[in-house]
């Protein structure tokens, strides 16, 4: 799991005050501490972010080629209705 901050996160590292800034990875934290963390939307699961991504990228392809087959399909049945001009 790597942390990135969303905002400032004070933190005690042997027994000192630490700012670790925004954009910086927080490592190191008791899971209750990454915990707070996440549910406070201070920090960013980069890996659970990249999944999320990768789903809903698979999601959306899958989703313009259901319609693209939806589209075709339309497309056929109404050519299949059209009547043919006569000729002139």
């Amino acid at each position: 799991m790597k942390l990135i901050a969303l905002v400032p996160v004070l933190i005690l590292v042997d027994g000192e005050r630490v700012t670790i800034p925004v954009g910086e990875e927080v490592k190191d934290q008791h899971p209750s501490d990454v915990e707070y963390l996440l549910k406070n939307n201070c920090v960013e699961d980069q890996d659970a972010k990249a999944a999320i991504d990768k789903a809903t990228a698979k999601a959306e392809k899958a989703s313009r080629a259901e319609f693209a087959d939806a589209r075709q399909a339309v497309l056929g049945a109404k050519e299949a209705i059209t009547a043919p001009e006569a000729d002139k």
